[in-house]
């Protein structure tokens, strides 16, 4: 096992993410060497919030609005302007725990392509997640809410993301899915970060190119000795502590149940 300490660069393209994307940038901002933030054409408070963060780490760019086909393009432009061996792909609605990414940088360390993250799935409020049984991401023998974000990019020639958004993913130089790529080496980091896919992320209900995915079930209890990400209790520019209110509990009483009998059968 090499010892040494990784470069990274994260890449966020963002579009109307005001409710997370300063939690999700400042929970990284301590380990990484440089963020490449791109907005996408935001009509919420996002590109004001990102310009709020005073950071030289953060490359703050405004892109314009983006179609499926152009995301992608637009992906593959961050690719190339990163200087780093590794990079982290980051959404605007993803904030990672002090476990996550100090687990995540000792796995570097293991001549890995690329890293396995794994991820609670918010629902309602910070304080419920989504049961495991529900992820159904598979990649080599894992699977669950896992996601690749972490990626030795000068270890995978060719690396660049291919499809349209909604089903883009990162590929090799001849075209073959990370995941699919059996002499690629990755390993599992089993800390997880939190993922807001099924909260509000902003006042303007469109994300990047569909609509907010926001999802009635009820979820399971974050233990009270729970470690939440640090960057909650710095004062931001949203309360990260709302809780669920009436409304949302009526609505998930009824469509829990038939989530996870359709779970059963799929």
């Amino acid at each position: 096992m090499k010892n040494y300490s990784p470069k990274i660069t994260a890449c966020c393209l963002v579009c109307n993410e005001e409710r997370w994307i300063w939690y999700s940038i400042m929970s990284v901002l301590d380990f990484v060497d440089e963020i490449l933030v791109w907005d996408t054409g935001s009509a919420d408070k996002t590109s004001e919030i990102i310009k709020s963060i005073k950071s030289s780490k953060i490359k703050f760019r405004e892109v314009g609005i983006v179609d499926a086909q152009t995301f992608t393009q637009m992906r593959n432009q961050m690719l190339s302007e990163v200087k780093t061996d590794w990079i982290l792909i980051l959404d605007g609605d993803e904030i990672w725990t002090d476990e996550a990414t100090h687990e995540s940088k000792l796995l570097m360390n293991s001549n890995a392509n690329y890293l396995i993250n794994t991820y609670f799935n918010l629902l309602g409020d910070v304080y419920h997640f989504q049961n495991e049984n529900a992820g159904r991401y598979k990649i080599k023998s894992w699977s669950g809410h896992i996601s690749i974000r972490l990626v030795n990019k000068e270890s995978i020639f060719g690396l660049h993301f291919a499809n349209p958004y909604g089903s883009e993913g990162l590929v090799n130089g001849q075209g073959v899915l990370l995941q699919n790529d059996e002499e690629l080496k990755t390993v599992l980091v089993k800390e997880k970060y939190l993922h807001a896919t099924h909260l509000k992320r902003s006042t303007n209900n469109q994300a990047m190119m569909r609509k907010q995915k926001y999802k009635y079930e009820l979820g399971n209890n974050f233990p009270k000795d729970f470690n939440y990400p640090k960057v909650f209790y710095i004062p931001g520019p949203q309360n990260p502590w709302k809780p669920r209110n009436l409304s949302f509990v009526f609505h998930s009483c009824w469509q829990t149940p038939l989530r996870y009998l359709k779970r059963l059968f799929v």
